[in-house]
């Protein structure tokens, strides 16, 4: 009887496993949710690019609005207020973490998410958000749709202050890589 109560335990432990594990952006694909639709995008690297199918500057390249291209040694250092931008870094770090539930943040244990975040140099808004992870971790097997809770959190709850450089440039960008615990 032990030995079958010990069998059940270890078949039941695979399962859950098993199903803990769907990965859900195996390939390149359109997942349309209704009133919104996302990409993704995966590579032969088993990177995986997952946006707003609305987005238009996921691809694009960062310039001066003259159209001049950045130089090699561009950073986006003073772009932004620093004290501003540190804030803003905090809240969207927060938006990220809690974005989660506790079952997912067990899951994932400490998986880091790249967050890009493009910026408009006119307003200081987020205007587009992308999601940057590996196929085969734990963040591949959340939902779409906490994606696109942190994509609206951050749209509506982040505001930049632009400097005179920032506004010299097409877009801005911010980046977050955290680990999600």
């Amino acid at each position: 009887m032990k030995k079958i109560n010990l069998l059940f335990i270890s078949l039941l432990v695979c399962t859950v496993g098993a199903i803990a594990q769907t990965y859900l952006y195996n390939t390149t694909k359109e997942i349309n949710m209704g009133d919104y639709i996302y990409k993704c995008e995966t590579s032969e690297s088993d990177n995986v690019l997952l946006y707003n199918k609305a987005n238009t500057l996921t691809h694009a390249t960062q310039t001066y609005k003259d159209g001049r291209k950045l130089g090699w040694d561009h950073s986006n250092k003073g772009d932004v207020e620093s004290d501003n931008n540190t804030a803003q870094r905090k809240l969207a770090e927060s938006i990220v973490k809690n974005a989660f539930t506790s079952a997912e943040k067990r899951r994932i244990n400490g998986e880091k998410l790249m967050v890009r975040m493009v910026i408009s140099p006119k307003t200081g808004k987020v205007l587009e958000v992308r999601f940057d992870f590996w196929r085969n971790n734990a963040l591949a097997t959340i939902s779409v749709s906490t994606y696109r809770n942190i994509e609206v959190a951050l749209k509506n709850q982040l505001q930049f202050q632009v400097t005179e450089k920032g506004r010299k440039l097409n877009f801005l960008v911010r980046g977050l890589y955290m680990p999600i615990k």
